[in-house]
């Protein structure tokens, strides 16, 4: 690199062809160093370690670090501030199931399912054991986001041996009676800007 730097400033200075050309190949030597010990160094963070992928793949690879637009336009109006995107985002996303279901036939899942499915047949879910809760909680993925109570996998795991028999009772009881809880069926929608307006 010092090489390179000197280069380019002779360059600079006496303008001859010559001192340009080999500043030219010097700085492509070095480009092509660069690029391989970003290489090397990516390759051999993400062997070492799987479960930062995005983290490492952020630091080299361009691109803008916010995802959230300045303004956007609705009705011919720009809107800036954030809660009114954020409203906006809203209104959109609620209205959507909206629009889609007029234009869709409904089906009677009942009737389909019940002429394929003999009267007699019954059946039943079997409750679970804490064993088999502590099981799903050991396999849960700590990458993935949070539901809608912002309870992280990892609290789950640090808390586990305290909270199995409760969640071991809720989970039998919705068995048991038949019932989820609204919670459980809730989602978690969060808009990402990609581009446009």
């Amino acid at each position: 690199m010092r090489d390179r730097d000197y280069y380019e400033k002779l360059a600079r200075k006496d303008k001859s062809q010559a001192t340009w050309q080999d500043y030219k190949v010097l700085r492509n030597e070095v480009s092509r160093a660069l690029k391989r010990a970003k290489a090397s160094y990516v390759s051999q963070n993400l062997s070492e370690n799987t479960g930062n992928i995005w983290q490492i793949l952020k630091k080299v690879v361009p691109g803008s670090r916010d995802s959230l637009p300045n303004s956007i336009c609705k009705d011919g109006r720009v809107i800036t501030e954030n809660n009114e995107i954020a409203t906006e985002f809203n209104n959109f996303f609620t209205s959507v199931a909206h629009s889609i279901v007029p234009t869709n036939p409904s089906h009677d899942f009942t009737s389909s399912n019940n002429d394929r499915m003999p009267s007699d047949c019954i059946y039943d879910i079997p409750y679970v054991t804490e064993y088999l809760v502590t099981k799903a909680i050991d396999k849960m993925s700590c990458t993935k986001a949070t539901g809608v109570d912002d309870i992280s996998c990892k609290i789950l795991k640090i808390a586990k041996s305290i909270i199995v028999p409760s969640l071991t009772e809720i989970i039998n009881l919705s068995i048991r009676t038949k019932s989820v809880p609204n919670l459980w069926i809730q989602a978690k929608v969060t808009p990402i800007f990609k581009s446009g307006d």
